[in-house]
């Protein structure tokens, strides 16, 4: 029997495959020495407290015992910074790894579509499971922990992309698509490529019932949180109350336009976004949660 022989596309689906198990393995590794660290803080912490304890009762503040917890307190700094710079490490890991699996995907799609033909392809996830994924891809979204006094990057919350931005293969964006009416529809669409010198995208729907794919200018693109903003030190990275965006409506790949009613309090909570809805009196639905990893700033794209 002749053994066939793999084909390019499929050896690159493998490669990157070898390259997530070395990632994750090392970030394994990782995580169990930012373990460790964290055990010498809590150490260094209750040496701290146990000193605190002993002489809190003490009328005057001896200057031996003074320059004890001036040393225990230095101790306990140096400890956490080892321990926020390690954690700092495996976030930075994490989006490696969540890359290179943005990468593989795009390999087996083309992998699969060079063997059955696009036109062919049948659908190969269905729109429940599409949109469980969505809500996976929402909650693992890596959340910025920057330095003392680091402000937080581009794409990260509500912070746009840079005017020279140039979304890569795999990004998820909101595009402007036109429908079967020619009605104009904010859409989630998934980057298939960029060309320099038109500063054209062509970007595919990612609901692959539809499998529609679009020639695009930047103006019509917009590209979606690439980190989660945290509430507790970063609140300026997020939408304020009664923000205007586009919002991706709950159980569905469109965006539409909303008002924020509520701002998410801790990392991991949604916004609550009220819709532009004419069915209700007030003009606008009870407010639902989206996460922030699917909420952008309104854009009004003239014809």
């Amino acid at each position: 029997m002749v053994r066939a022989t793999p084909s390019k596309k499929t050896t690159e689906v493998g490669e990157y495959e070898a390259k997530v198990n070395d990632a994750l393995a090392e970030l394994h590794r990782k995580i169990h020495s930012g373990h460790s660290k964290k055990l010498k803080v809590d150490d260094s912490l209750r040496a701290v407290e146990a000193l605190y304890d002993k002489i809190r009762n003490e009328p005057h503040l001896s200057n031996q015992n003074r320059s004890k917890l001036k040393t225990l307190y230095g101790s306990a700094l140096k400890d956490c910074q080892t321990e926020a710079e390690a954690l700092r490490k495996c976030l930075s890991d994490i989006v490696y790894i969540r890359r290179l699996r943005l990468e593989k995907r795009v390999a087996a799609r083309r992998a699969a579509q060079a063997a059955q033909g696009a036109a062919k392809a049948a659908p190969t996830i269905r729109r429940g499971a599409l949109m469980v994924l969505l809500q996976q891809s929402a909650n693992t979204l890596p959340l910025f922990v920057g330095k003392l006094g680091e402000s937080p990057p581009t794409l990260c919350g509500a912070i746009p992309e840079d005017a020279g931005h140039v979304s890569e293969q795999g990004d998820a964006v909101a595009a402007l698509v036109k429908g079967d009416e020619d009605e104009e529809n904010w859409i989630l669409a998934e980057i298939v490529s960029h060309n320099a010198q038109t500063s054209k995208y062509e970007v595919e729907d990612v609901d692959e019932e539809q499998k529609l794919r679009y020639q695009l200018p930047k103006r019509k693109i917009i590209a979606l949180p690439q980190w989660r903003a945290n509430p507790e030190t970063d609140g300026d990275a997020l939408f304020p109350q009664d923000a205007v965006v586009l919002a991706l409506y709950p159980q569905t790949t469109c965006f539409y336009k909303g008002v924020i009613e509520q701002v998410p309090v801790l990392p991991t909570d949604d916004y609550l976004v009220a819709f532009e809805d004419s069915s209700y009196p007030s003009g606008y639905s009870p407010p639902l949660p989206v996460p922030q990893r699917y909420v952008v700033a309104y854009k009004d794209v003239k014809k």
